[in-house]
């Protein structure tokens, strides 16, 4: 039977086989695969929530870098007034959600 394993495992389908059917390194193999796609995720939705934000203050150093004082303060302000629109609506997307949970535990 080992024998058997061991010449399937020569051919590209049964290294595929094996791998879904149980062999154990390929099992260990799909957690660190697991993970890195966990890891991945969280990095892109990351750029994603924080990207517009980290933009606007390279943008904002950059023309203070350049002496232009006043654009500078204006963008800061823009992307301060942004961040803080942003924080508003994640507040009271908060505060929906504990009323919908708190309504759902009293019944």
């Amino acid at each position: 039977m080992k024998t058997k394993i061991e010449n399937m495992k020569k051919t590209k389908l049964g290294r595929i086989l094996c791998a879904v059917l149980g062999d154990e390194k390929g099992a260990v193999m799909m957690e660190y695969v697991i993970i890195a796609l966990l890891i991945a995720t969280a990095a892109v939705a990351a750029v994603g929530f924080f990207g517009e934000t980290i933009t606007g203050a390279f943008n904002t150093m950059i023309v203070a870098i350049f002496g232009q004082d006043k654009e500078a303060q204006e963008k800061f302000k823009e992307q301060h007034d942004l961040q803080d629109t942003r924080v508003e609506s994640a507040t009271s997307h908060n505060a929906v959600i504990r009323n919908k949970s708190s309504d759902s535990s009293e019944e």
